[in-house]
């Protein structure tokens, strides 16, 4: 890592288990410290810009160049099933009223991990599913993190592919449970276009691909097989969760 990027601190890992209780009003959500805060939640008069801690004047370029946005929704799958008939099939009438933040109570985390080890089928198959405890916690952030559009972005379709901008979905996406850790399973195409036919790739549809398969990186820095990234200490990557 320092050799690479330069960077010597530690990178922890988010347990959203302790902020469940009340997601609005969590200490680490607001910390406006400009070193090391993430901030408050964003202003609704100024798009839901952040308006204090570190990432304040955190510029991002895609989909186009705008300041992070952060929007507190506490019951954000009504309005995803309204924004597209796509993504209205995969919501029945109780997630439509279901508040977020009751997802992913520490409980359930522990339900799903410990009920599918190494099983990443039946992982996203399980009743306490990815579309509960890991979208949720995407849709109650809001927008960066959530895929929404800026308010100033021309011809934008919501998605999934700027949620990286905001530093959140790194902290979210690093939680990791060791028995779990070299599990692979899936498809290179997302299974979106119907229940049915999640169902039957939740992890992913043809063409399949296994821990040889190749991950392309535009030529950002050199690319690698899925297996090389299986494990965080050993080969490709060397980091430890603290």
């Amino acid at each position: 890592m320092v050799e690479k990027c330069g960077f010597s601190g530690r990178f922890p890992y988010c347990n959203w288990t302790i902020d469940a209780p009340d997601f609005y009003e969590s200490s680490w959500l607001q910390d406006s410290d400009p070193e090391s805060g993430l901030g408050g939640w964003g202003d609704p008069d100024k798009d839901y810009k952040v308006q204090d801690g570190a990432f304040a004047r955190f510029a991002l370029k895609y989909p186009s160049y705008h300041p992070m946005h952060h929007q507190y929704t506490a019951q954000p799958f009504a309005a995803f099933a309204a924004s597209s008939p796509t993504f209205a099939q995969f919501f029945n009438s109780t997630m439509l009223e279901t508040y977020a933040n009751s997802t992913f109570h520490a409980d359930q985390i522990a339900a799903i991990i410990a009920g599918n080890p190494s099983d990443l089928v039946n992982f996203q198959l399980s009743p306490d599913n990815w579309i509960c405890a890991h979208g949720s916690v995407h849709a109650i952030t809001g927008r960066d993190l959530a895929g929404t559009c800026p308010a100033t972005t021309e011809d934008c379709i919501p998605g999934n592919k700027w949620s990286p901008n905001s530093p959140l979905f790194f902290l979210h996406h690093a939680n990791l449970n060791e028995t779990s850790a070299t599990a692979f399973a899936g498809g290179s195409v997302q299974a979106f276009d119907n229940t049915t036919y999640l169902a039957e790739y939740p992890t992913g549809a043809p063409p399949m691909l296994n821990t040889s398969s190749d991950i392309y990186t535009d030529n950002m820095f050199p690319g690698a097989m899925i297996g090389d990234v299986s494990n965080h200490t050993a080969g490709y990557l060397c980091y430890v969760y603290e």
